[in-house]
Formats: structure tokens, C-alpha cells, sequence
């Protein structure tokens, strides 16, 4: 089996763990400086003053969900141009022959109902 999409799919998901870490860090500073700052209001306290890592934090949990979404993706990502290409399904028996399809040549998985390519219908 072919590990050159695995690499950068690994790193993505320990990226996508170290950015949640950090939202979480964030948000849990936000709110204790934002309820002590409550509490503190009445007394002639001061206003919270780091709620704005609350508009950081949230972004991203975003973006951080996502390239773990990303990395844990059955997808390889192929590294010379960016294209995704199908590394097989549950489906797909292992010695099954990839469709070719009649419109623009492109092989398909054998499992595949429309051209990847072009979108023809592979059901004929």
C-alpha cells in the first residue's frame, strides 16, 4: 500500500489537536477573566479585559475540527498537484477493475456511478 498521502494526513491531525488545545487554553482564560471581571463589576471593578480571546478562540475550535476532519478523511491527498485520489472503498473488492469512462477516458473505481471527470454516467 502506497504511505505518501498518510504523512501529511498524520500531521494535520496532531496540527488539528494542538490547535484545539490551544482554543480550549483560550476560552478558559476568557471566562475566567470575564466572570471574575463580573463579579468584581459592582465593587468598582474593572470590565473584562480579555473577552476578545473569545473571538480568536472559536475560529479555531473551527479550523482545528476541520483538519482533524481532514486527516482522518479516507482520501489520500496527492502531493504533485493537490488532487484527491480514491484510495478505495469497503465496497470495492480488492481485484476489481477500475471503469474507463466512454466520454473522457478517465478510470473510475469500479464501484463508481458517474465519471470523476466529467460527470457521465457510468451505469451502462
Amino acid at each position: 500500500m502506497n504511505d505518501d498521502g498518510q504523512k501529511p494526513k498524520t500531521w494535520m491531525k496532531i496540527l488539528g489537536f494542538f490547535v484545539i488545545g490551544a482554543a480550549i487554553v483560550l476560552i478558559i482564560v476568557a471566562a475566567v477573566d470575564f466572570f471574575t471581571a463580573i463579579a468584581d463589576f459592582g465593587i468598582g471593578g474593572r470590565g473584562p479585559r480579555l473577552f476578545w480571546m473569545f473571538f480568536i478562540a472559536f475560529p479555531m475550535l473551527v479550523a482545528g475540527s476541520l483538519l482533524i476532519k481532514l486527516g482522518s478523511a479516507r482520501k489520500n491527498i496527492d502531493g504533485a498537484g493537490g488532487n484527491i485520489v480514491h484510495t478505495g472503498s469497503l465496497s470495492e473488492p480488492p481485484n476489481a477493475a477500475p471503469k474507463k469512462c466512454p466520454y473522457c477516458g478517465r478510470l473510475n473505481p469500479s464501484d463508481a456511478l458517474a465519471c470523476a471527470g466529467c460527470g457521465a454516467n457510468l451505469d451502462k
